[in-house]
């Protein structure tokens, strides 16, 4: 057996394990004896539960990522400020969301343990930290918000962050219990 197959099959099984108990309640011990191995062998591979956790995930966190910054890409190849990314308002924010379901729904796995199972780990903020990489969403509340509000900008910016989570973790929780026709 090569040093491939033994690295799927251990995150095979820690997906598994976090998947069934969460990050804070999986075992190292256990995601070695599903398939057979020491702890000694993942501890050659992953430091830590941390970083095992990081590498289950690590697929689906990059495919998020390549989609924020693609669209940002576009963005600025089309030579959009962005108070014009602003102007194009609810399309292009609908558009932005379209993309992002698509990601979630590609690597459901990944973003369930994601959404649900990494309380414990570095990751259990991220959505709050999605949010803050996606801040197109954010903006166009903010914009709304500062058009109808005569609070200061502080509070909105915080409300619109605020918004923003909600809408996102709504979004998110949809999409690993609805079908896709649904959520769109």
């Amino acid at each position: 057996m090569g040093r491939s197959e033994i690295s799927c099959r251990i995150l095979q099984s820690a997906r598994e394990e976090f998947k069934a108990k969460g990050y804070d309640n999986a075992s190292m011990r256990e995601i070695a004896q599903r398939v057979g191995y020491t702890t000694g062998v993942l501890y050659s591979r992953y430091k830590d539960k941390e970083e095992l956790f990081s590498a289950v995930v690590k697929f689906g966190e990059m495919a998020m990522e390549d989609k924020i910054a693609e669209r940002a890409q576009l963005d600025i190849l089309q030579e959009r400020d962005f108070s014009a990314t602003l102007c194009s308002g609810r399309n292009d924010v609908v558009n932005r969301m379209l993309s992002i379901i698509d990601v979630v729904y590609t690597y459901k796995d990944t973003f369930e343990l994601l959404f649900r199972c990494s309380k414990g780990s570095s990751k259990q903020n991220y959505i709050e930290d999605f949010a803050d990489k996606e801040r197109v969403l954010k903006a166009y509340i903010l914009d709304r918000l500062s058009t109808h509000s005569a609070v200061s900008d502080n509070i909105l910016s915080s409300l619109s962050h605020n918004l923003a989570v909600a809408i996102h973790c709504t979004l998110f929780n949809s999409v690993l219990d609805l079908p896709k026709e649904y959520v769109i």
